[in-house]
């Protein structure tokens, strides 16, 4: 006899819109998350990313190569689970938006501009921050604080960005 999974459980308890979260404990299980996602997506197609940046927020020693150390590392994890096709992340507490926002859109622009060229698939559109020009920079900027301020009341301090 075969045995429900997980995905049979959420089916019949009527779940219909899954997300999946790979598991990061600590710095160095930020490669096996993402590992996963590549694994999840390929296997089951789901929507999948992480909280890579949780392992790096705990990190104790990170701060001691700099103020900013924790920041670019933040910045390095989500870029990682990004490019092994993360379809979200999760970017911690909201003072963390001034460098993820922009560096979330930087990264997208890369992937979307090197999945045209490649003819991976052609995803790049006018709406990509690649195309913005000085007027939408400044709109796109005011929006994203318009963001924060609505997440800070929203979220209570904690954050989920979803991307393309």
């Amino acid at each position: 006899m075969k045995t429900k999974g997980f995905l049979q459980y959420a089916e019949d308890a009527g779940i219909q819109n899954l997300l999946v979260d790979t598991a990061v404990l600590d710095i160095p299980s930020i490669g096996i998350a993402v590992k996963a996602v590549k694994l999840v997506k390929k296997e089951f197609g789901l929507p999948i990313g992480g909280g890579s940046l949780n392992a790096v927020l705990k990190w104790k020693k990170g701060n001691r190569t700099g103020k900013n150390a924790k920041k670019v590392c933040v910045a390095a994890a989500i870029t990682a689970m990004m490019h092994s096709g993360a379809k979200w992340v999760l970017y911690g507490p909201i003072y963390n938006s001034d460098v993820v926002f922009p560096m979330v859109a930087m990264v997208d622009s890369t992937i979307a501009c090197t999945n045209s060229r490649t003819s991976v698939t052609n995803i790049l559109t006018k709406n990509n921050p690649l195309y913005q020009n000085e007027t939408q920079s400044k709109f796109f900027n005011a929006l994203i604080f318009s963001l924060q301020i609505f997440l800070c009341f929203y979220l209570e301090n904690e954050g989920m960005l979803i991307l393309g």
